[in-house]
């Protein structure tokens, strides 16, 4: 059985029947590609958590 396609997400890759996908501001976007967009296009940068001495 092939995979049924329903179009792109806002960082170009298809989606297909059975993604996952996120809704932001009307963008749709493929939850693996959620840091990434959030990144790109809304200026979120990814941090790690330290202890300070």
């Amino acid at each position: 059985m092939s995979e049924i396609y329903c179009g792109i997400d806002a960082c170009g890759d298809d989606i297909f029947v059975g993604d996952v996908i996120l809704e932001i501001n009307g963008e749709v976007v493929l939850i693996g590609n959620a840091a990434r967009y959030l990144e790109e296009f809304h200026g979120a940068k990814q941090k790690v958590v330290k202890v300070e001495e």
